[in-house]
């Protein structure tokens, strides 16, 4: 109700909860008045991060873990660029928002430089695919970004809905090292996550690798692996019936058929000469004849360059 919401804080915290998630970050857009409503219930058993949605003529990026307002007036990537030096000084986490169609999308010159990009946001037919392959581009060309999942809730119960879907659709889980707000901006930082289509249906995928062949599979998403061949393991759940497709700077590798629920399967690769190494759960959803929809992605493994 800050901003273009129909809820109160308190009724997308109350939500939060009983889906289970273990931390929920609220952004208005060009405001930072619902911080102080996000400290009142800081004694909830949910971590709670202020955050502010920078919304101009010519895209809209999150800020996350600020306690003060942002500057939202950018008309040229000048602009835009002070606003992400200041965000980094401050100590912040920066993401570009929904550059897809109809995000709306990212017409900024400047791709270089944020931390993490809204790769699905709401439901994946609402043109994800188009935010995939622009991320996938960075990716290609070097930028380290990580991808996150965002719901861009506006409306649930008890207000009117606005949307076909609601809080957590889609969901980013993170690897933390402790259960604090510092924690989880952390391990988005290092792309300690992935992100599924909610957090009710069952599906979670993990990508690992074993760089040194001793059997511990110490690194996981965001780490680094050196080149020459490398053995990945891949965890999935919700995996019945769908496909699980591996992919290496940018394009599959290989594309495996699932038919169980739970499912681990290991892989060597040569990485030398690539970039990176991820993976997707893609599945049937809806009506047959409209194709494949993403259920889960990982952030991707990185290979040394030299």
């Amino acid at each position: 109700m800050h901003s273009d919401g129909l809820n109160t804080v308190r009724e997308l915290v109350d939500r939060a909860i009983e889906l289970g998630l273990d931390f929920l970050a609220v952004t208005d857009h060009n405001t930072n008045t619902h911080h102080e409503d996000l400290a009142a219930l800081s004694d909830l058993p949910i971590i709670l991060i202020p955050g502010e949605e920078v919304t101009t003529y010519w895209g809209h990026a999150n800020t996350w873990g600020l306690r003060e307002w942002v500057e939202y007036r950018c008309a040229d990537q000048g602009s835009m660029a002070a606003v992400q030096r200041f965000i980094a000084e401050k100590g912040g986490l920066f993401s570009i928002n929904h550059p897809k169609c109809v995000g709306p999308p990212w017409l900024f010159n400047g791709w270089e430089g944020f931390q993490s990009m809204e790769v699905w946001q709401a439901m994946w037919r609402f043109y994800n695919w188009e935010s995939l392959e622009r991320w996938d581009n960075l990716l290609q060309r070097g930028e380290r970004v990580v991808a996150v999942g965002g719901s861009d809730t506006h409306s649930i119960p008890p207000a009117e809905p606005r949307h076909p879907h609601g809080l957590a659709e889609p969901t980013t889980w993170v690897y933390a090292d402790e259960a604090s707000e510092a924690g989880v901006l952390a391990a988005i930082r290092a792309g300690h996550a992935f992100v599924t289509d909610s957090p009710e249906r069952g599906s979670s995928l993990v990508i690992s690798a074993d760089e040194n062949g001793d059997g511990r599979y110490e690194k996981m998403m965001g780490d680094e692996v050196g080149g020459g061949v490398v053995r990945f393991r891949v965890q999935v759940s919700g995996g019945f019936e769908r496909r699980l497709w591996l992919i290496a700077d940018g394009e599959p590798f290989d594309i495996i058929p699932l038919e169980t629920n739970e499912a681990t399967l290991d892989f060597s690769l040569d990485v030398s000469g690539r970039r990176y190494v991820r993976a997707e759960l893609r599945g049937r959803r809806g009506r047959p004849e409209r194709g494949e929809v993403v259920w889960a992605m990982t952030n991707p493994i990185w290979v040394a360059q030299e």
